[in-house]
């Protein structure tokens, strides 16, 4: 290998600084996005179920409405992430040996 060549390029996650990555992998995360859904629908329905009456009889959908949406959107999203990483942690669990210490195994009263 000469002194020429370039070294390889950085791809565009190396590029952020690290604040930005960590705030990225916060946003990012499903159960961030679990919780903001959830959170999302708790209170449209607070606000849709105050104003229900109101909103059926002339059809008039409101900022609640589209949150109602999102929330739903949010949490079906996070779901798929949040099965495969509890799938990743069954396999792992199921090759780690269990290791409990002798002093805190039961031991039989003996008569």
């Amino acid at each position: 290998m000469s002194t020429t060549e370039a070294a390889p390029e950085a791809g565009p996650a190396d590029e952020l600084p690290r604040v930005a990555r960590l705030i990225k992998g916060f946003v990012e995360h499903p159960v961030t996005r679990l919780a903001i859904g959830l959170i999302l629908i708790v209170t449209s329905s607070f606000e849709a179920y105050d104003s229900f009456a109101n909103d059926l009889n002339p059809w008039r959908p409101r900022a609640h409405h589209g949150l109602l949406v999102l929330g739903i959107v949010n949490v079906l999203a996070a779901i798929p992430n949040l099965v495969e990483g509890f799938q990743h942690y069954l396999a792992f669990r199921s090759k780690v040996p269990r290791l409990i210490p002798p002093a805190w195994r039961r031991r039989r009263a003996r008569p």
